[in-house]
């Protein structure tokens, strides 16, 4: 019997809102603490199998330019689903690693023509599970807001 390799992505997402008070003594203290309408933290985690390792692309030295670019895979770290040509994509994540110029980093996704989402600030991310996005006609790509906020971001995609 052969062992076949299996592609998992599993991932996991939380949100906190925090509220902030300032103590009444004009002291200037502030009290932090999670907002009392919602009460608690929010979150989840899910594993998807992707089937094949095939069936993921990974580039963690993208660099987001001023214009709108295809997230192109054929010079990043892994290109199990050869580039851009890609169909069929179920799963993407993009986060900001780290600033290439002097401002705050940003990222906009661009799917399918429409900006979908803005990273700000090293670290930000966004986890997206589509179904089965076929970019054929219909770009994903990435850019920043100007030539001071470029970013250094890093892509995962994956296909069921």
């Amino acid at each position: 019997m052969a062992i076949e390799d299996v592609g998992k992505i599993k991932y996991s997402g939380n949100v906190t809102v925090i509220e902030e008070q300032e103590t009444m003594d004009d002291s200037g203290a502030v009290f932090r603490g999670i907002h009392s309408e919602v009460g608690r933290s929010l979150g989840g985690t899910i594993q998807k199998t992707l089937g094949a390792l095939t069936n993921i692309s990974y580039d963690a030295s993208l660099l987001t330019t001023t214009s709108a670019a295809d997230i192109d895979f054929s010079s990043g770290d892994y290109d199990g689903l050869t580039g851009n040509s890609a169909t069929g994509i179920d799963f993407l994540f993009i986060a900001i690693l780290s600033a290439v110029s002097t401002g705050t980093p940003d990222c906009t996704i661009e799917i399918g023509g429409a900006d979908l989402m803005n990273l700000i600030g090293v670290g930000d991310f966004c986890i997206l599970p589509l179904k089965n996005y076929s970019n054929a006609g219909a770009r994903l790509a990435v850019y920043s807001s100007g030539a001071t906020t470029v970013a250094n971001v890093v892509v995962l995609i994956g296909s069921l």
